[in-house]
């Protein structure tokens, strides 16, 4: 079951919409939890291997502008694309068949647990990409998963660039 199946364009951009609302909705009711999970249970973890976006108040406007510029390219351009494609496109239609009902699951809970550095996000993770992995599987096209994963990183950016402007 490779996903290189290439449907309509009005199609691509109503899933990839669909599930930028819904993994929008899972990291906004799932905050609670995560921060719960940051606090008590990986309160040890060195704040130094957790990505920053630079929004302490430490850094300059010409160092955040440069943090922009490289999470533009890497976060928002680069990553989903690489993930998706290793992810949705490699990876889901190679897991074994034997796992049944649990190979969705399994392939969400692998994808959440590879982004390590932010260990107390990997339920919400698991949650916002339950419905593309599932999405990916029924379409057989990886491009929604690009497309709905860039627009969720760029909120980093977004955030990023209104903490610039409002300084």
């Amino acid at each position: 079951m490779a996903l290189r199946v290439r449907i309509r364009l009005p199609r691509l951009v109503g899933w990839a919409v669909l599930e930028i609302v819904l993994a929008g909705a899972v990291f906004v009711l799932t905050a609670p939890l995560t921060q719960l999970l940051q606090a008590r249970v990986f309160g040890w973890w060195p704040r130094a291997w957790a990505i920053q976006l630079g929004t302490d108040g430490r850094y300059g406007d010409q160092a955040l502008l440069i943090t922009a510029v490289l999470l533009l390219l890497g976060s928002v351009l680069v990553a989903p694309m690489v993930e998706e494609l290793c992810f949705r496109g490699f990876l889901l239609p190679r897991m074994p068949g034997r796992l049944g009902r649990w190979r969705i699951p399994a392939h969400v809970a692998l994808f959440a647990a590879y982004h390590f550095w932010s260990p107390w996000l990997i339920p919400t993770r698991a949650l916002a990409i339950l419905p593309l992995a599932y999405v990916a599987q029924r379409t057989r096209d990886v491009r929604i998963g690009i497309v709905a994963h860039a627009v969720l990183n760029a909120t980093d950016l977004v955030v990023l660039l209104a903490y610039v402007h409002t300084r």
